[in-house]
């Protein structure tokens, strides 16, 4: 079955294959990532996981209305930075993603043990 042409229709994918089932990290990030999104304007269309039988649910996508790949880029980085380098010395060096995009990581809190198990 062909992939439909999305072109022009401000629609795109924002994925990771880094174990969203597999990781409590992971998890957080897409959690983050959708508040980050939500904050920005940019409507979240969907969600899944891949159904591989073998490691199912390591890739995840999120399809939302925009055309900005920078941006979304730029969301995407700020995000991973601050769930996987917090608590660490590059905390600061990866809150600057949050600048650019003017926000504050300090409004994007999470406890990571809510996404365990």
């Amino acid at each position: 079955m062909p992939w439909p042409d999305v072109s022009g229709l401000g629609i795109a994918v924002i994925f990771g294959k880094d174990g969203f089932l597999q990781d409590p990290r992971v998890r957080a990030e897409v959690h983050v990532l959708r508040e980050v999104l939500a904050r920005l304007g940019i409507e979240v269309l969907g969600f899944g996981t891949d159904t591989r039988k073998r490691f199912p649910g390591r890739a995840w996508a999120l399809v939302v209305r925009s055309d900005d790949v920078y941006l979304l880029g730029r969301a995407l980085e700020a995000t991973h930075g601050h769930v996987f380098f917090r608590g660490t010395i590059a905390q600061a060096a990866a809150s600057s993603p949050f600048a650019a995009l003017g926000l504050d990581p300090e409004g994007f809190p999470f406890d990571l043990d809510a996404f365990a198990g």
